[in-house]
């Protein structure tokens, strides 16, 4: 299964909405799924405010990725104002030690 790297960027509501909405996207995250979570968090901004989110995230294809995103509470909730997915090649720090 091909690594892939989201990174999002929030709506100007963003802290809002997450601060709404954060357990439960965490909760989602947690469910079992087809897709993995190898790596996730929030990017600041230089006043440490969250402002987007950046996850390497193990899946299928490119179509399982974008609809296991889609059930995101985030996405749901309307939080990304842009978000850039791309093939990633995870060398370091791979939680399956290869």
């Amino acid at each position: 299964m091909p690594d892939f790297m989201i990174l999002s960027k929030d709506v100007a509501e963003g802290p809002d909405i997450r601060a709404r909405i954060r357990q439960d996207h965490l909760d989602w995250l947690g469910q079992p799924s087809n897709c993995t979570v190898l790596s996730a968090g929030p990017w600041l901004d230089d006043m440490d405010v969250m402002r987007g989110s950046l996850l390497i995230v193990k899946a299928p294809s490119r179509e399982a990725l974008e609809a296991w995103m889609a059930e995101d509470p985030y996405a749901v909730a309307g939080l990304s104002a842009d978000i850039d997915v791309r093939p990633f090649n995870l060398v370091i720090g791979r939680p399956d030690g290869r």
